[in-house]
This record gives structure tokens, sequence and C-alpha cells, in this order.
């Protein structure tokens, strides 16, 4: 899943904790550092040109576009697909402002990367057009139409790529969501794009016509959808729909199959956690002191990270909370970043985290070239622990994120690099791990078929209205089932890029809460200035 956006380089200032500075400086400087390995070795290495691969310009995939994917469909097969350069089509009435390009999607066995079937697809844009549904199913996207494949048993029948419909619309994408279970799919639409001719054959020299008040801008339309497993082995994955909402924005929510995350404000540099059973039940978990409001992202169905501040509006920071009140860990992040992204092992209890760094004299923007970036960075979490796993570099640079993939057992992780994909071997889970994994699936909170109802958002004082509004049922069920995608080059705004704008400070008095258990920092005064 996408995460929040880190603006400029800003290293913060350390937790503030009740041991005196001196002495917590001390502590930090003799602590030791995480054991990695310097140069980690890929356990396997499939060469990218075997497969008929061709480089891709950095234009595109600088830009967001999605021309390069790696995942799993098993733990032992991959599902890889790339932008093919060949002659293109012609489909007649194709609107003019069409980007066609050919993708090639390819089937292999690991370990030895044989090519086990293989098809071409083609696409009319540049936004995302493949999703991991689990259970060895994916996701497609065509203009307007979702369907839905399974490799490995179509391969058993001869037609590895065969698809399925599954959902269909004619509105236009702007975010499409998956969470980290893949159990809750959520689609983001607005109106249809008007179809204009991007090459007029002649240009107007007249002036604009006056416009007293321009037409408001189309919202965004939330609509919700839980994925069930298939019924049978060679049965197709089911959406049911969960309701939905209405945005001002795009928006990454932190919502799950079971609930929803909100963010309080408590005062003073302090934010508050509380979790909303679709069921109506409310949980307040734990404090967080951040100079920013925080963004809370879950990574289990009881665990959640939040990217937050400490001193500054850099989100440098991120630390693991679970339902049960608790903060299990902190920790900084260094460098400048933009298009930060989570892939998740739920099986193994952890998640990933791919940052693009940016360059200390460079300002992020949505348009970037090599000369502004340091490299893309791929680090892997244990959840509960926040221990470091592995940490990788990345050559290419992927701003769309989708060129490494868990397996299924979060075993291993497959990457794109260096001209290969290559398999990295993780380390097995010790003891503690597998305590604290049971922990986690006894502390989630019970399933439930429950409608998604974020009414309580509407409940904020005038100034921080919240950016979602109910809607019945009736308005959505039909409205979103999918959505027309992107007719510019580069692909729209995702939320990788978009900052959360949901949860909002409530005007409700605030029963007092326990303190953030790694640390208890005393509450500033109200004119001393910020950390």
């Amino acid at each position: 899943m996408p995460v929040p956006i880190s603006s400029t380089v800003h290293p913060g200032c350390p937790p503030r904790r009740t041991l005196p500075t001196f002495l917590l400086s001390l502590l930090t400087l003799l602590a030791p550092a995480p054991i990695l390995a310097k140069n980690p070795q890929p356990a396997n290495r499939i060469p990218l040109e075997t497969l008929g691969f061709q480089p891709i310009s950095s234009r595109y995939l600088l830009a967001g576009s999605s021309m390069l994917t790696v995942h799993y469909v098993d733990d032992t097969h991959l599902l890889v697909t790339f932008a093919a350069r060949r002659l293109i089509r012609r489909i007649p009435g194709d609107p003019p402002t069409d980007q066609d390009h050919n993708t090639d999607a390819l089937l292999l066995e690991l370990p030895s990367g044989r090519i086990l079937a293989r098809t071409e697809w083609l696409f009319h844009d540049h936004g995302q057009y493949l999703w991991n549904l689990g259970h060895g199913q994916f996701l497609l996207r065509n203009r307007d139409t979702f369907t839905t494949l399974s490799p490995l048993v179509n391969l058993a029948r001869g037609h590895a790529f065969d698809q399925r419909a599954f959902i269909n619309s004619s509105r236009h994408i702007v975010a499409v969501i998956l969470s980290h279970d893949n159990s809750l799919l959520t689609i983001e639409s607005t109106d249809p794009l008007p179809v204009v001719d991007p090459t007029p054959t002649s240009i107007s020299t007249a002036p604009p016509p006056f416009v007293e008040d321009p037409p408001p801008p189309s919202k965004v339309q939330l609509n919700f959808y839980r994925i069930l497993p298939p019924a049978s082995p060679d049965g197709q994955v089911i959406a049911t729909s969960a309701g939905g909402v209405i945005s001002r924005n795009i928006v990454e929510l932190p919502v799950n199959s079971s609930g929803m995350l909100n963010v309080l404000d408590q005062g003073h540099q302090r934010w508050a956690f509380d979790f909303h059973d679709h069921t109506g039940k409310l949980t307040e978990l734990s404090l967080y002191d951040s100079t920013c409001r925080p963004l809370p992202v879950f990574v289990s169905a009881s665990e959640f990270v939040s990217f937050g501040c400490h001193g500054g509006t850099a989100r440098q920071q991120i630390a693991g909370f679970n339902l049960r009140g608790e903060e299990m860990w902190e920790q900084t992040l260094y460098g400048s970043y933009v298009a930060p992204h989570l892939e998740y092992a739920p099986a193994a209890g952890r998640f990933a985290l791919s940052r693009v760094l940016m360059n200390a004299a460079a300002i992020p923007t949505d348009f970037l070239v090599p000369s502004m970036l340091n490299g893309q960075t791929i680090d892997v979490y244990q959840n509960d622990s926040g221990k470091p796993l592995l940490h990788l570099d990345c050559n290419p640079i992927v701003r769309a994120n989708q060129n490494f993939a868990f397996s299924p057992d979060g075993m291993e992780l497959a990457i794109v690099r260096e001209g290969a994909i290559e398999i990295y071997r993780l380390p097995p889970l010790g003891a503690a791990d597998k305590k604290a994994l049971k922990l986690a699936e006894a502390s989630a909170p019970p399933p439930n078929n429950a409608m998604i109802d974020l009414s309580f958002l509407s409940r904020s004082r005038d100034s921080d209205k919240a950016a979602v509004q109910q809607v019945s049922q009736d308005t959505v069920e039909n409205a979103g089932q999918a959505i027309t995608p992107p007719s510019d080059p580069t692909p729209p705004t995702s939320p990788a890029d978009s900052p959360v704008t949901a949860t909002e400070t409530s005007d409700e008095p605030q029963k007092p809460r326990k303190p953030p258990t790694l640390y208890n920092p005393p509450a500033p005064s109200a004119d001393e200035p910020p950390h």
C-alpha cells in the first residue's frame, strides 16, 4: 500500500524521553547498529534479457507509469509483465487521447526461470493495470473494465491467461487500493473525462468566454468491496459491495475489512489513535508525539505503522502500534523521499517499505529526472519489533513501485534489479517472532460483514470538516463498479504521492489516555517552541 510522502531532508529531533538528554544521546551512540549484510547475495537470478525484456526509458519509470511488474503466483511461480516495443495494432474508433502500448505477460517457474506461458496485452493508458488478489488470482484493468485471471489454474486447461469478468463501469479511475491482506478493495473514481483531440487542426485567437462561476471540480467517489476467497481451488474470488463515501480529494484511508483508524489532535503536538469497528465499536489506542499529523497504515489485522515528524513537517519517523493500545517501536527514516510504498507478508508478519530518495538540493515535485535522485531503496521489517531484515538498492528506479514482491509465505523477496529478477531469502521466523505472530492474530478484531460507515468523521468542527461524507448504499452500489482509465500520458496522482486527509480533529472532550508505551514526555507549555 502507498504511504505518506516526505518532502524535504529533515533529520528531526530524537524522541523525547524521561531520560536526561545527554544520557539518551550517549545510549544512542553506544547502541549497536542493526546487523544486516552489507551486500546481500540473491539465492536466484533470472536475467531479463532471456525473457525478451528491453530497457524502458527513465522518462516513463520516473513519471510513475506502470510498465514493469513482478508478482508471486505461489511460492514457486512468478507473474512478470513489462512494456514491449513492437507494432501496435490499430483499433477502429480509438479515442485520440489514448496512449496505447503493448505489454508482455509471462508465467515463470522457480527456481529455473522457465517460461510456462506467455501472452500480450494492449493497454490504452499508463496507469496501474495489475493487482495481486492472493489465492493465485490477479485483478486486471483495461480501460473501464476489471477482470480476474488465475494463471496456474488456467495453465492446466491450456490457456494460462484466460480472463473472467469481474467489475465494469464508465467512470474515471483515480485510485485502486487493496488492504494489507487483500480482503478489502477500494475503487476511487470521478466523473468521466471529456474526450478532447490533443492535436486540434486550428487555434482560435478569440479571447475565452467570461465565466462568472466556474464549475466545481468533480468529487471523488469511493466504493468499498469485500473480497472473498474462492469457494473451490479452481473458483474465482468474489467481490461484495461494502458501501461508499464521497471525498473532496483522492484519499488513502487507514481502513481494512474490520474497521478504520482515526487520528485525534490532543494538543501540544500529541495525537491519539482510535479504532472504529465497522459494527460501531470504538477502541481507544496509544498516544503518539509528532510535530505534524501522523499518517497510519495497517500492516496486519491488529498492527499498524504511522509516519510522523519530530521537528518540522518532514515525515522522517516511522513507529509501530497495535490494537491492544501499545506503541511497539519507533525509528528514523533518513533522507528526503517521494513515492513511498508498502508491501505486506501477513503469513510472516512482515512488511517492505520502498522509497525514492531525493538529492539534498532537489525539491520534491511531480516531475522527476535522474539527476534529482539518489536511488530507490527497499527495506524489510518485522511488524511487531521493527527489526530490519533486508536492505536493497534498486536499479532502475521504478516510481510505480511494482518492481518487488513477497512470496506468499513471506520467506522470499523478488526484485527487479541490475537487469535481472533477483530472489532473496529472508531470515526464518524465530521463537519470539512466532509468538508475536500468534499474539497479533489473537488480537485481531473478529471479522464482520457490516457496511463501512464513516459517518463518525462528520462530527468535526466546522474548521476541520472531514474529507469524506457518508452516502447511502443506494447511491453507490452501482456507480463505482469500475472506473475509466486515465487518458493523460502520465498516470493520475496516486495515494503514494498524496497525503491522507480523511482523519480529522474531533471537538468532543477527550478522556485522559495512558501515555505512549515507549516514552512519556511531559506536555510542553503553550508558549514553548516546537521541538
